[in-house]
């Protein structure tokens, strides 16, 4: 296959056309991968993870949590030198959520009251944030605020239902994409969602990955005919509303899962 390219040398209507012999090749359109954490750390990002992406065919990236001094510290260094290859990105900064959880180290930005949030948000906007990102522990009040100043800002709000404000609040309010098939992403799908809940964390936190995937597959089968979870699917459609559902997860733990089980 021979292709013809059109290259812009500058002016809106200054294109030469080149040709590139793609015979025995594979051509695909760029991808996308629309949930990466990849830009806290300024040179690995750069001298490393963003290439990869570009290498693999992934010209688009959105980025899911990141610390905010290593975002703007890798955009800056991106912009001072345009030879360095990355894909296209998108950006959330921070994690919003309510409580600090040390295992997240510096990614979590707490918001405890909605006194908080109109400053925190301006901020975050001002240094390039894309979106806002919302996480588990927000309260119902903070998250209402998240949503207003978001739509102030000119902003979209994703990511995960924090537990206290549910799927059908975060469906009224419209946010944007829900991330991860987790177990309070659709708890409302099920007849005891606090036990399904409390099952899955122990599962989780023991180590037991089987029995973690085996809870979703649980979850599926009782799931799939609820009169309440197809109404919560309808209305997520209603909202115009995306779930990303994420395709790898635990990549460091892949040996302790029985594939052969799933």
């Amino acid at each position: 296959m021979i292709l013809s390219v059109a290259e812009n040398d500058g002016g809106a209507d200054a294109f030469e056309g080149r040709q590139i012999d793609g015979r025995g090749q594979f051509l695909i359109p760029g991808l996308w991968d629309l949930h990466v954490h990849a830009m806290s750390d300024r040179d690995d990002a750069i001298g490393r993870i963003l290439p990869l992406f570009v290498a693999h065919g992934v010209t688009g990236v959105r980025d899911m949590g990141a610390v905010m001094s290593g975002l703007v510290a890798t955009r800056e260094r991106l912009a001072e030198d345009a030879a360095l290859v990355h894909p296209e990105i998108v950006a959330g900064g921070p994690l919003l959520d309510g409580q600090a959880l040390p295992w997240y180290g510096d990614l979590p930005l707490v918001l405890t009251t909605p006194d908080e949030v109109a400053s925190a948000l301006a901020d975050l906007a001002a240094a390039g944030v894309d979106f806002f990102k919302v996480y588990d522990g927000l309260s119902p009040e903070v998250y209402e605020v998240i949503v207003a100043e978001a739509a102030n800002l000119d902003r979209l709000v994703a990511g995960h239902v924090p537990r206290a404000v549910g799927l059908a609040g975060v469906t009224s309010a419209r946010q944007h994409t829900i991330e991860h098939m987790t177990p309070s992403t659709f708890a409302a799908c099920v007849a005891d969602p606090q036990s399904y809940f409390d099952r899955s964390l122990e599962t989780r936190f023991s180590g037991n990955y089987d029995g973690y995937f085996q809870n979703l597959i649980d979850w599926f089968e009782e799931a799939q005919d609820s009169p309440a979870c197809n109404a919560a699917i309808t209305a997520m459609g209603e909202a115009d509303m995306r779930l990303t559902a994420t395709l790898v997860m635990e990549v460091f733990a892949t040996d302790s899962i029985d594939r052969a089980a799933l």
